[in-house]
């Protein structure tokens, strides 16, 4: 029997515990059965999602440090985290001991950012998840595949996946990058290029285009919601030939820019996933052809437009104006506001 097409889901900053994606799955799968373009296969038969967990590598280091009674402040200072950036990040939160510290909302994403031993243990546990199902597949048969990353997710994704194909890795004793790569990769509200360090996105192997071995995946479709201000400082924007002019003529990278809202968390996952120009995409990039049309897309999205009643978040986005990042803003700045704004999102939900 062959294999199914694996879709992996990855998830962004905050707690995530087991069946997270349930709601992103069920929005995908129900769209799917709007366009009989794609519709006239079984998603039951085709695909599968796997979606993967990696918080639990922040929770083990927070548990280690309340343990030997360390503050994450001081940790992080002795890292190389400017003073002034921890004092602010404690006064925005109120932060008055190490245990409330741990907790805020942008705590992972400094975890991830500044401290190596955790970025890598993130790292080795999400290239273990990737490669125990890959490996569980029928090796005779061909191998397919996916990733939807979100956020954070979006960053350990990007160094993950130059990681495996950077590394003489293999599955049933062939290269791994002759033998499988994704055929998407979806970065929904994409934060790799803030979060870079030694591999910067625009040089690394994670680039869209074919033939297999020169480039990590076939399509890169990176999408961004105008409102969001988490994927905004340090956009991931590159320049029109990147990274070829025939990969771009060939339409494997997207830019897919949003602006509809229809929930408050305009950062959220499955917020993202309920636009038609976002699902859309992603199904014609698995299908390796845009087998959904122009006129359909902009039916989808009109209708979809339609559902949000008007006005119904005029208010709330003269409101997230005070949310926008510049392209250069400090460090300080982005984690600052980042904090502000999931916490402004949290006290509404």
């Amino acid at each position: 029997m062959p294999n199914k097409h694996v879709i992996f889901l990855i998830h962004g900053m905050g707690e995530h515990g087991e069946g997270w994606s349930q709601a992103g799955q069920e929005i995908i799968k129900r769209a799917y059965k709007e366009y009989p373009q794609v519709s006239w296969r079984s998603f039951a038969a085709t695909y599968e999602f796997h979606e993967i967990v990696y918080n639990n590598e922040f929770q083990a280091l927070r548990e280690l440090w309340e343990a030997q009674n360390l503050a994450l402040g001081s940790v992080l200072k002795a890292q190389g985290l400017a003073n002034e950036l921890v004092e602010e990040l404690n006064a925005l939160a109120g932060i008055t001991n190490k245990n409330n510290f741990l907790t805020t909302h942008v705590a992972d994403v400094i975890l991830y950012r500044f401290m190596r031993q955790t970025a890598a243990a993130v790292r080795d546990s999400i290239r273990a998840q990737l490669l125990n199902k890959l490996k569980s597949m029928d090796a005779s048969q061909p191998i397919r595949w996916s990733i939807i990353a979100h956020s954070l997710g979006t960053a350990v994704t990007h160094d993950t996946l130059h990681g495996l194909y950077t590394d003489s890795l293999s599955i049933g004793g062939a290269s791994l990058t002759n033998v499988t790569r994704p055929q998407v990769l979806m970065m929904l509200a994409n934060v790799s290029r803030i979060l870079q360090s030694d591999t910067k996105v625009y040089q690394s192997v994670v680039r869209p285009g074919a033939p297999e071995g020169q480039y990590a995946v076939r399509y890169y479709l990176n999408v961004k919601h105008e409102w969001d201000p988490i994927p905004s400082p340090r956009a991931f924007r590159p320049k029109p030939d990147w990274p070829s002019i025939d990969v771009r003529a060939e339409n494997l990278y997207r830019d897919i820019v949003i602006n509809a809202i229809d929930e408050k968390n305009v950062h959220g996952f499955e917020h993202y996933l309920r636009n038609p120009k976002v699902h859309t995409a992603l199904f014609n990039a698995l299908s390796n052809r845009d087998v959904i049309d122009q006129a359909t897309i902009e039916a989808a999205h009109l209708k979809f437009i339609a559902k949000t009643p008007a006005g119904k978040f005029e208010e709330w986005v003269k409101g997230l104006k005070k949310f926008q990042l510049g392209e250069e803003d400090s460090l300080a700045k982005v984690l600052k506001t980042w904090a502000s704004f999931k916490q402004t999102v949290e006290a509404l939900s």
